[in-house]
C-alpha cells in the first residue's frame, strides 16, 4: 500500500518548481541522480527518448530498484521474494561508480539537462 501511495505522489512532486533533493540545494548542481524521477516516468510512459535524455542509466537504474523495493517490500510482508535475496555488494558499488561516471561526464560536457 506505502508503495501504491508513493507511485501516485511521483507526479506531484515531479510538478513542483522546487529543488526536493538536499544535495542540489546544499550544492546548486544536479546530484548524480537527478533526472531519474522524470527518466522513471517517461519509462513508464514509453517515451525511451525523453527517459534517455533525462538520465542516460535509467534502463539500468530504475528496474533494479524496482525490483529491490518489490523485493524488500514481499519480504517485509512476509512473503518470498522472487529471484535473490538482494542485490550484492557488488552490485550497488558498481551501480555507484556509474552514475558518479555519467554525472561527472555530462557535467564535464555541459551535457546535464538540469544544470543552467
Amino acid at each position: 500500500m506505502a508503495l501504491v501511495a508513493l507511485a501516485a505522489l511521483l507526479p506531484a512532486l515531479g510538478a513542483l518548481d522546487r529543488p526536493l533533493c538536499v544535495f542540489r540545494a546544499a550544492t546548486g548542481l544536479p546530484c548524480p541522480g537527478c533526472g531519474l524521477t522524470r527518466a522513471s516516468l517517461a519509462l513508464l510512459r514509453l517515451d525511451l527518448g525523453a527517459a534517455w535524455s533525462a538520465h542516460p542509466l535509467v534502463l539500468v537504474v530504475t528496474p533494479l530498484l524496482a525490483w529491490a523495493f518489490l523485493a524488500a517490500g514481499a519480504r517485509a510482508l512476509g512473503r518470498s521474494a522472487p529471484g535473490p535475496e538482494g542485490l550484492s555488494r557488488a552490485t550497488w558499488i558498481g551501480l555507484g561508480a556509474a552514475l558518479l561516471l555519467v554525472w561527472g561526464l555530462r557535467l564535464a560536457a555541459g551535457a546535464h539537462p538540469d544544470v543552467g
